[in-house]
């Protein structure tokens, strides 16, 4: 399998979870009732995405390493 390949499925999977987390997070925030909840939505969408994103760079950099000069 190729890079590119292994890249795609690779993201694919990672997207998958992360639509469940934020569906699991929708029903436990309900950010429609109130405005205090839609903040603590917002709070928790940025907090999950930061660390989600931090997760999978350190993963793919780990996988991927920069080239040596």
């Amino acid at each position: 399998m190729n890079s590119i390949t292994f890249f795609v499925l690779f993201i694919v999977f990672v997207v998958i979870p992360a639509y469940y987390l934020n569906k699991w997070m929708l029903k436990i925030a309900r950010p429609k009732e109130s405005f205090k909840r839609l903040l603590l939505y917002i709070l928790l969408s940025v907090a999950v995405a930061l660390t989600y994103s931090w997760l999978f760079i350190f993963i793919i950099t780990s996988i991927y390493p920069l080239p040596k000069k």
